[in-house]
């Protein structure tokens, strides 16, 4: 067969696999390969699992090795590639001095994986077409478990699918006389939260640029996924996507040209925001407030935090090894915390990997928001880049907050296959806005 045809095929193939990432990049189903119980950590933080998007992802990267197996790969913009490989570089080498080197080395490995996801993506340049419209479907479902499970107040059964036991939020609710935070199938509501708030971001310039049914019909789906973000009333998934919705909306009054055409929605589309959470307030005011104001997790966090501060002194610039912050943590927060990673990015990557973990990190938060605010200016960037970009603004002020897009497998995802979109999106920035007309008249058709 010619390498022509080869790559017809195999181009198709990954364009799936990239679809079928997308949508089980949220979910929790896994198995676990090597059960690695220490003390009371949880399990996932220490043992070796494969995950549903695993799978796709291996499937990606096969029919990229095979499409491209004579051709140059490209790399996509340095600024962001190489400290992602800088970061995969380094987890790897702090096997060398980490307390658990296995934990480290795994770790380091399931970063290359994340690298090669990054460059499979960049390869292909999917159209925004094919990524709108499986973010949709793979955050629809997400919505609609999440509101199954909010409006039933348990678990649907549904462990097969990777749905996790609620038992312990719906005991917590219960104490609180608040309602069960949904997780939908992801492994936490926080983490389903984040996830279904930057999608929304990402798919707003879908609802601006559309017309007639189509325009419903995004705002339908976009609606739906606004109930399920609601859901987990997860506070650094609020707090992330109101700063990122204020992102995009400045951005889109900085160009006079999208402040023309798109302010009335963006503003429909804030008032909308704010008047679902002044709804929240007016039907369940105290348990609403009850959540924002419980300080338990924020003392969890501070004793975290300070443990991080601590090693960092202590080892500032080969820090205790990827993946090893939790194990490190034991003598430092003895039964004052469950020993877990410290809930400020930054701050974890330099206590496991040294300065130069926590200031790659910190670049990586910051580059997209001035990179893309810079290009709006210039008018040079398109409004899925700008989705995209309020989505990883959303991420930066969650990672302030939590952990997840670096000690869990599908935040992990989420962060480096969002990056990949973004440099994407900033390759080909004249098509974008074209192509989000062709999938806003595919969703409404």
């Amino acid at each position: 067969m010619k390498v022509a045809a080869w790559w017809r095929d195999s181009g198709r193939t990954a364009a799936l696999a990239l679809a079928l990432l997308v949508l089980t990049a949220p979910w929790h189903k896994h198995w676990v390969l090597w059960l690695r119980p220490v003390g009371v950590i949880y399990y996932e933080y220490t043992s070796l699992s494969f995950y549903l998007a695993d799978g796709a992802a291996l499937l990606l990267l096969a029919a990229m090795l095979v499409g491209r197996r004579r051709q140059a790969w490209q790399w996509g913009w340095r600024p962001i590639t190489a400290p992602l490989l800088l970061l995969a570089g380094l987890a790897l080498g702090s096997a060398g001095w980490a307390g658990d080197a296995v934990l480290s080395l795994v770790f380091g490995l399931r970063l290359w994986l994340l690298g090669g996801i990054y460059l499979a993506v960049i390869n292909l340049q999917p159209s925004p077409r094919l990524l709108r419209l499986s973010l949709a479907i793979s955050l629809g479902v997400q919505a609609v478990v999440a509101g199954l499970q909010f409006l039933s107040g348990g678990e649907l059964g549904w462990r097969g699918l990777g749905e996790i036991s609620l038992n312990s939020l719906l005991q917590q609710a219960m104490r609180e006389g608040n309602w069960l935070r949904s997780a939908g199938l992801s492994p936490h509501p926080n983490i389903l939260g984040g996830l279904l708030g930057t999608g929304l971001l990402a798919l707003l310039p879908a609802a601006l640029t559309s017309k007639g049914r189509a325009r419903w019909g995004w705002l339908l789906l976009l609606s739906m996924i606004g109930a399920g973000w609601l859901t987990p009333l997860s506070r650094s998934a609020l707090l992330g996507v109101g700063v990122g919705m204020g992102f995009m909306v400045g951005m889109c009054l900085l160009q006079p040209t999208w402040r023309a055409r798109y302010r009335r929605l963006l503003g429909g589309a804030a008032v909308a925001g704010l008047a679902a959470v002044a709804g929240l307030l007016v039907w369940q005011p105290y348990q609403l407030w009850q959540r924002l104001a419980d300080r338990q997790p924020w003392d969890t966090r501070l004793i975290l935090n300070q443990a991080a501060y601590q090693m960092i002194t202590q080892s500032p610039w080969l820090g205790v090894g990827a993946n090893n912050f939790s194990i490190a943590a034991i003598p430092y927060v003895g039964a004052a915390a469950i020993p877990q990673p410290a809930h400020n990015l930054p701050l974890l990557l330099s206590a496991e990997m040294g300065l130069l973990g926590g200031a790659l990190w910190l670049w990586l938060m910051l580059l997209p928001a001035v990179w893309t605010a810079r290009r709006v200016r210039q008018r040079q960037a398109s409004l899925w880049e700008v989705g995209l970009a309020a989505g990883l603004v959303a991420l930066a002020v969650i990672d302030l907050f939590d952990f997840y897009s670096w000690g869990w497998a599908q935040g992990r995802l989420w962060r480096w296959l969002w990056l990949a979109l973004w440099v994407t999106a900033l390759q080909s920035p004249a098509a974008t806005d074209a192509a989000a007309a062709t999938a806003s008249a595919a969703v409404g058709a």
